[in-house]
């Protein structure tokens, strides 16, 4: 079945990259279920169901993507996950700047039900989602250097729903500008894909997957 979704994260994960959107309508508007914007997340058989970083390292944040979905294949919390043939993949336009807040998640309290940076996997097993859009407010970049590493990993702080939040940023695209311009998010206003993780170490990780700059 062909679908189209806005591309709102194409982000580093183990093996390739983990693509994610919001399905759209044959209209172009985002298709809401339960009240909320409907995302959709191509998988493959590999791995985690990374799939491959030469097929989609082209594809852009906003980009309109249009795949041929095999079957939904939700997996625990990860309830967006669809098969879909790789061949059909291609970018059939952008997705308009001036509609943005239609893809805000309008009804989160907390991120995937608490106020921390990970979930555990007993509490995974309560949620039925695995990704959400957000509107921050006060974000700030936090250079970490961890153990073992040379290079500092950058996380993302920042407000949601009063409620102060650090996540590590997998969003490549933002990562090679902000080594360019690491004063990229002074006084901007920011939109979040936010993710959550398979599990590493008994936890699952929330990670920053794509950041839109308004």
């Amino acid at each position: 079945m062909k679908t189209s979704f806005v591309c709102l994260a194409n982000s580093f994960k183990e093996g390739g990259r983990c693509i994610a959107g919001i399905e759209l309508s044959t209209s172009g508007l985002p298709i809401i279920q339960n009240g909320e914007p409907k995302w959709i997340r191509p998988v493959s058989n590999d791995g985690h169901g990374e799939v491959p970083t030469h097929l989609v390292s082209h594809i852009n944040i906003l980009d309109i993507v249009e795949i041929d979905i095999i079957d939904s294949i939700p997996d625990g919390f990860q309830a967006e996950n669809v098969s879909f043939d790789p061949n059909s993949l291609r970018v059939i336009g952008r997705y308009s700047t001036d509609q943005l807040t239609n893809l805000c998640n309008a009804n989160l309290q907390t991120l995937f039900g608490n106020r921390g940076g990970a979930v555990t996997p007993d509490n995974a097993l309560n949620l039925n989602y695995s990704l959400a859009m957000i509107e921050p407010v006060q974000p700030q970049i936090v250079e970490k250097i961890y153990e073992g590493s040379n290079s500092p990993k950058l996380r993302l702080s920042f407000t949601f729903n009063n409620i102060r939040y650090e996540l590590p940023i997998t969003d490549p695209i933002f990562l090679n500008q902000y080594k360019t311009n690491k004063n990229i998010l002074v006084d901007k206003n920011l939109l979040l894909s936010i993710s959550l993780g398979v599990v590493h170490e008994n936890w699952h990780s929330k990670l920053v997957a794509g950041i839109i700059i308004k």
